[in-house]
């Protein structure tokens, strides 16, 4: 529960403060956050699994229970003590970690590259602008439509000409 909480604690405060800094300092554009929402309290996440796996033969009072706690996390059919798994566990967060930097770095590259848009994160350019009530006809084909519509009040309205 605490580890959530300061998980939580990461990302609200992350997006809200840090975002701008990791923007203007390091030059990471995330417009939504992944990396406070999804990355970091991803890794606190991984590292307090290792953390809790490696001490799982401390926390419980008797054999039995560290057996029954080795069989729900796999380990006991596989031979391996609860420290092995942990360093498993190291090891799969650490090539993790690796192949998301790695290919984070070769595709944020290879988008740099890519002819930019005049106006970023603009996206008119690429929808129309239709009111309710508004008669959408005239944006699927080249007949004028022009006569009168009703709103959603029932109220008649006359087409505006541009």
């Amino acid at each position: 529960m605490i580890a959530g909480a300061i998980a939580g604690i990461i990302s609200a405060f992350g997006y809200l403060r840090l975002n701008k800094l990791f923007k203007d300092k390091l030059n990471l554009h995330d417009t939504c956050g992944v990396q406070f929402l999804h990355a970091i309290p991803g890794v606190l996440g991984a590292f307090v699994s290792v953390i809790a796996v490696a001490a799982a033969d401390y926390n419980f009072e008797n054999d039995m229970q560290v057996k029954y706690n080795a069989k729900i996390m796999g380990v006991a059919k596989k031979g391996r003590t609860t420290q092995i798994q942990a360093c498993y566990q190291l090891a799969g967060m650490a090539i993790t970690l690796a192949i998301s930097i790695s290919s984070g770095l070769l595709f944020g590259w290879i988008s740099s590259k890519l002819p930019m848009p005049e106006k970023q994160y603009d996206d008119s350019v690429n929808f129309m602008h239709v009111e309710y009530g508004d008669n959408t006809a005239k944006y699927n084909d080249s007949t004028d439509h022009d006569h009168n519509k009703v709103d959603g009040h029932g109220v008649e309205m006359t087409e505006k000409k541009h």
